[in-house]
């Protein structure tokens, strides 16, 4: 994670000013919609649930 937040900061820092300021201003759009919590949390059930089956595929090519 910190060498990805360390990327993410050097890719922010050589984005042209135009561009970045194009895509603060959506952020800023998308953060002030009203969120559907319960699409919200059936994604992250889901996610959840694929975590765990790659987790125990992972586990029995370690075994094998």
């Amino acid at each position: 994670m910190v060498k990805l937040r360390w990327m993410n900061g050097e890719y922010l820092k050589a984005m042209d000013f135009d561009k970045f300021f194009e895509m603060a201003l959506h952020i800023k759009e998308v953060i002030t919609k009203d969120l559907d919590l319960k699409k919200i949390a059936e994604l992250r059930r889901q996610e959840s649930k694929y975590c765990l089956i790659l987790r125990s595929i992972l586990t029995s090519l370690r075994s094998s």
